[in-house]
């Protein structure tokens, strides 16, 4: 995986570009964008291929795989910025980067020419089936949807969700029940690529996360469904080093995006002028 080392002060300059376009550009589009109509998709269209045209698209993919090749320790700060706006992500084609990253590292030379250049590209988006409802989600151990191999074909059964993203995505990576329970409770789970066409593959409902209703968190349901053997993602039993290969590095972006959302509502409160201080200063000044 190659990154490409910049001195610090193209980075400096790299954040300056960021911060502007997300401030100007996205952030005045957030109403628009929050809509998930027709405008609002052109609306991101639009957007993206902006970033694109500056240079700020992808930023933290491997050069590679035609991303930026910006060093995780360098894009982490950039990631601080990109989360002022939540569609920031979107925007400017971060979004799928620790999809792209568990691909890249476990998948077969199939399963990446597939998937990962329409997702560097931003014309596809993955998701991640981990969490469950009847188990405690922080434990991926404890998972308890079952897939068991029928000849050349998995065949999928469970309950999912806060799958974020599952009802806009191209595939699931679906983290499943594998082996016996005579096996260590870390090898028990594989990691395995659904289309999220496939027959069985059921959007239940949008979960209401944090004041948002509808979410993009989805509850799901698979029944009976079939995907080939070649669909394992990574080696059978080892669905939890694949998971937490992911989880390690996106929990780091998660908190440096939420970062970024307090830096901004800590500027529009520090800019807002409070009704009764008006008063009181206006009167101090009389």
């Amino acid at each position: 995986m190659t990154s490409v080392n910049r001195p610090e002060g193209e980075i400096s300059e790299l954040s300056a570009r960021m911060r502007t376009f997300i401030d100007t550009e996205v952030v005045p589009e957030e109403s628009v964008l929050a809509r998930e109509d027709d405008t609002a998709h052109a609306t991101l269209a639009r957007l993206k291929a902006r970033a694109k045209e500056l240079g700020l698209w992808a930023l933290g993919h491997p050069a590679e795989l035609g991303g930026g090749g910006v060093p995780f320790l360098d894009f982490v700060y950039l990631n601080e910025i990109i989360g002022r706006s939540e569609f920031g992500m979107l925007a400017v084609g971060s979004v799928s980067m620790q999809d792209t990253l568990m691909l890249y590292r476990h998948g077969t030379e199939e399963q990446r020419a597939r998937w990962i250049p329409p997702m560097v590209s931003g014309d596809i988006l993955p998701s991640v089936g981990l969490t469950e409802p009847e188990v405690a989600g922080s434990d991926p151990t404890l998972i308890a949807t079952q897939a068991e191999l029928d000849g050349d074909t998995w065949i999928i059964n469970g309950h999912k969700w806060f799958t974020t993203g599952a009802a806009q995505a191209a595939y699931c990576t679906v983290f499943a029940r594998t082996e016996p329970e005579s096996v260590p409770r870390h090898s028990r789970i594989s990691a395995i690529i659904v289309p999220t066409d496939t027959p069985g593959f059921e959007i239940v409902r949008s979960i209401p996360t944090m004041g948002h209703d509808p979410s993009d968190h989805y509850e799901v349901r698979l029944t009976d469904v079939r995907v080939p053997a070649a669909n394992l993602l990574g080696e059978r039993g080892q669905g939890f080093v694949v998971a937490q290969d992911r989880l390690g590095p996106g929990r780091i972006s998660h908190c440096m995006r939420w970062l970024g959302q307090a830096q901004r509502a800590y500027e529009l409160m520090c800019a807002r002028e409070h009704p009764v201080r008006t008063r009181i200063v206006a009167r101090r000044k009389g």
